[in-house]
């Protein structure tokens, strides 16, 4: 059973899950737009507004967090700067 198990497998285990999350919010700032299921379109909404949020206070301490989660500096200061 999944007790206490956030959100949906999407057919691979945890880690595979997580990365595949993170190539595709990556591909999103990167492109604007993406086509993929609509399940897992919607389980990135929730990463993609958090990353919005940090470019949103701009501060030092949320672009570090956005850096970590996108492993690409020149991307996070784009979208700081969009925002």
């Amino acid at each position: 059973m999944r007790h206490n198990k956030k959100g949906r497998k999407l057919g691979t285990d945890w880690s595979h899950t997580k990365a595949m999350k993170r190539s595709l919010v990556t591909a999103l700032f990167l492109n604007d737009r993406i086509k993929t299921v609509e399940a897992r379109a919607k389980e990135i909404r929730p990463q993609v507004d958090k990353i919005i949020t940090w470019a949103k206070r701009g501060d030092l301490h949320s672009r570090r967090l956005a850096i970590a989660y996108l492993n690409d500096k020149e991307l996070v200061r784009e979208i700081f700067e969009k925002v």
